[in-house]
């Protein structure tokens, strides 16, 4: 065999390889889009890098039920979408509480959440858990907010006294200390 025959197959080789990592490439894309399309598509292994997918998710985010609205967020987390912050604020209005509560929880542990947003959304919730989270957020990023919510302690309910306790005994100030002590006190007899 000479060197230019070796050159020659391993050229034609990289050319065939090439041609099957293109038709794996679009066939693994097809399959994605057409399980997503019907609901059935799960996050383990999923890359999406094409705009195409990415349109399908979006729709699903708009159209689909509360589990295809979550799943489609984790893919579109797993892709690195761009706008998908501002996704997740429009979801806090969402008529599914799961993906209410996921938009909140994945906020938070992204650090983006908005406090406007969250005083604007207080008053229109309706869900006690995804409420009581909300009032947390607050007490712990608004000072304003935990001073003026422990000073109206008594006319909150039971589980609303909770989460506001509890934010009062994690602040360093004394005030807060011994104001959520007394109330903890108070709750307990």
């Amino acid at each position: 065999i000479t060197i230019s025959r070796t050159i020659n197959v391993l050229l034609f080789n990289l050319f065939i390889w090439g041609l099957i990592i293109f038709f794996v490439r679009s066939s693994y894309l097809r399959t994605l889009r057409n399980s997503i399309q019907k609901g059935f598509f799960s996050l383990e292994g999923a890359h999406i890098y094409d705009q195409q997918t990415i349109d399908i998710l979006l729709e699903k985010i708009k159209t689909g039920r509360d589990t295809d609205i979550i799943y489609a967020f984790r893919l579109l987390e797993g892709a690195a979408y761009h706008d998908l912050n501002n996704l997740f604020q429009d979801q806090l209005l969402s008529r599914h509480k799961e993906v209410r509560k996921y938009a909140l929880n994945t906020l938070e542990e992204k650090g983006e959440i908005n406090i406007k947003q969250l005083h604007e959304l207080l008053p229109i919730e309706t869900d006690p858990e995804i409420k009581q989270h909300i009032i947390g957020l607050l007490c712990k990023m608004d000072p304003d907010y935990l001073t003026e919510a422990a000073d109206n302690l008594k006319q909150a309910d039971y589980d609303t006294r909770k989460v506001i306790i509890t934010n009062m005994l994690n602040q360093k100030e004394f005030k807060f200390l011994f104001q959520g002590g007394n109330s903890l006190n108070e709750l307990i007899y």
